[in-house]
């Protein structure tokens, strides 16, 4: 059980010559009550984790008959205190991790608040947007982290581990309001071996909206990830009124040529409320561990927050 509050604030100031400067502090405090973690009694942890930063940005706009063409070198310099408590507090929330271009500006890397990214960290990058009309873009993010002092709280493999990050790419080209393509890139900083590459398709027909990935992941042990991984993912929903739909999608491995995962179930969103109810097979049969058939419960307040529940069958 944990409690978790923060205190946020920021400004903006913005040059003659157009850069903006957006300071920024957090001051978080945790309460953790735990039980039987890593063979521990029952125990209250409490930390206190403040945050300072600075995020400077120069947006260069240059307007032509082809569309508008935007050009944002991105920098930014974190400080936070280093992440202490670990074998003591249940990691939940944070137990995923992908180092790609939605957290390369993020202050914290992490999934969820069970774990911290402490220490002086700077990201450096760019955003590039290519506006064509109000229904085509061009939009490529590119960048690298940098772990200046302090505890680096990221393990060997995620990209984070050294002084200096892996770099991070990805493009999105949206060609009609109904098709959509992306790809991700995670480079090696040693030698530009691509470690990551994502790529993905989505259409929208009518009340049809479907998706076709591809992925290939090199190994990362300490990630869970023993070996390489090539795989499809495929996704779809079907809205069936103005509240209701169906989903079902599935994961096949390429390399191993065999099923990783189905799903479907349904859902219910209006403009305050969402829900959804799903059914999972989990293919793993390694060595002892049969398939898991799971159901999964997700719920959103939309101005509030929301939850989830997973239970297996």
């Amino acid at each position: 059980t944990r409690l978790i509050s923060t205190l946020r604030w920021k400004s903006q100031l913005v040059s003659d010559s157009g850069i903006l400067f957006t300071p920024f502090s957090q001051l978080r405090g945790d309460v953790y009550f735990e039980d039987n973690v890593n063979g521990n009694s029952s125990d209250t942890i409490a930390r206190v984790l403040p945050t300072a930063g600075l995020d400077l940005r120069w947006p260069l706009i240059s307007v032509q008959e082809n569309g508008q063409h935007t050009f944002e070198p991105v920098g930014q310099i974190i400080a936070r205190t280093n992440e202490t408590n670990i074998n003591k507090i249940s990691n939940e929330d944070a137990q995923s991790f992908i180092f790609d271009d939605t957290n390369l500006f993020a202050i914290d890397k992490f999934s969820g608040d069970d774990r911290w990214g402490g220490g002086i960290r700077a990201n450096i990058g760019f955003n590039y947007t290519w506006q064509m009309d109000s229904a085509r873009y061009l939009r490529i993010t590119a960048g690298q982290s940098y772990h200046l002092s302090g505890k680096n709280s990221y393990v060997n493999g995620s990209g984070l581990e050294n002084d200096a990050s892996d770099f991070v790419a990805a493009m999105y080209l949206q060609l009609n309001s109904n098709l959509i393509a992306s790809t991700r890139f995670q480079f090696n900083e040693g030698d530009f071996d691509i470690t990551r590459q994502e790529t993905a398709l989505q259409a929208n027909y009518d009340r049809f909206r479907v998706s076709i990935g591809y992925n290939d992941l090199k190994a990362i042990p300490a990630l869970g990830r023993t070996s390489r991984e090539e795989e499809i993912l495929v996704s779809a929903s079907y809205n069936i009124s103005e509240n209701w739909h169906l989903i079902g999608g599935f994961r096949y491995d390429i390399d191993d040529d065999r099923q990783l995962q189905n799903v479907f179930g349904f859902g219910y969103e209006d403009e305050c409320f969402a829900f959804e109810i799903s059914y999972k097979e989990d293919f793993i049969n390694d060595r002892d561990i049969e398939t898991e058939r799971s159901i999964g419960f997700q719920f959103k307040l939309k101005t509030i927050g929301g939850g989830g529940l997973n239970t297996g069958l």
